[in-house]
């Protein structure tokens, strides 16, 4: 399933936006060994995650 959740969204979409980071993590990170961001050893975030973001 696809959610588009902008930024007047995101407060009351928060689970599922950790969720996705999460899941981002998992592959990125631990599965394709990518170096990029990780946020609390959990999630997957860089600079393209901000309020601008849809």
């Amino acid at each position: 399933m696809i959610h588009i959740i902008d930024s007047h969204l995101a407060a009351e979409n928060r689970p599922l936006l950790q969720s996705m980071f999460a899941d981002r993590k998992c592959l990125f990170v631990d599965l394709f060994g990518w170096d990029v961001p990780v946020i609390d050893d959990q999630y997957e975030m860089d600079q393209f995650d901000n309020a601008d973001t849809v």
